[in-house]
């Protein structure tokens, strides 16, 4: 969780408000899970098109009242748009998080991808796990191209996790191995302690099983 993503103009100094499209209202001082919040905009067929998180588009402005989620209308892609957000609250002894939804419809211009920068997910979330915005626009394309993806929520039928932040990882891969290198990932990911070649033999073991199983239903 990381909150020194793209605050932006915290208390509406100099912001116009005809160049907000606003996402999302939430209470002062709302903290947000960056990892698990975005917003996806689909085409009319339903398809996904694009997507923004608090590093490549998403921004935050506050006022006295209330805490806004929005984007700037002229980097906002055409089309119905979706917004699923994870806001977080200290409950002791636990940090409770919660989701959030909006939708509405852009009439924005189409997107412009440079904009973002090569690396912004590094940038802004302090690490480097990450892959570059060109490399991840490779996989996410891939990926909204396969018939297995969800588009409605962004998850792969196979197994279940959410391509949206999964594409932006290092270490990920794609679980029929449309893109990604599997092996290096396991390995990077394999328990301490235990032989990394039987390992890998038993995830993939494992993963060719749930494979056909699927595939059977």
């Amino acid at each position: 969780m990381n909150q020194d993503t793209q605050i932006v103009d915290l208390h509406g100094i100099g912001q116009d408000e005809k160049s907000m499209i606003e996402i999302y209202e939430a209470t002062l001082n709302t903290i947000w899970n960056d990892q698990e919040t975005y917003l996806v905009v689909f085409d009319k067929d339903g398809n996904q098109v694009t997507d923004y998180d608090f590093s490549t588009g998403l921004r935050l402005i506050q006022d006295d009242e209330k805490m806004t989620v929005f984007v700037n209308d002229k980097e906002m892609a055409a089309g119905m748009w979706k917004f699923f957000g994870t806001t977080a609250k200290q409950i002791e002894p636990a940090m409770i998080q919660e989701r959030v939804y909006s939708e509405g419809i852009s009439d924005g211009d189409n997107l412009h991808e440079t904009r973002f920068g090569e690396n912004p997910w590094n940038s802004h979330r302090n690490s480097d796990k990450y892959v570059s915005f060109a490399k991840r626009s490779e996989r996410i394309g891939i990926c909204r191209s396969c018939p297995l993806l969800l588009q409605s929520t962004g998850e792969c039928s196979v197994d279940g996790k959410n391509v949206i932040e999964l594409t932006k990882l290092k270490k990920a891969y794609c679980p029929v191995e449309k893109w990604g290198d599997k092996n290096s990932s396991l390995y990077y990911m394999r328990p301490r302690g235990e032989e990394s070649e039987e390992w890998i033999k038993e995830e993939q073991k494992d993963f060719e099983r749930e494979l056909e199983d699927y595939l059977d239903n």
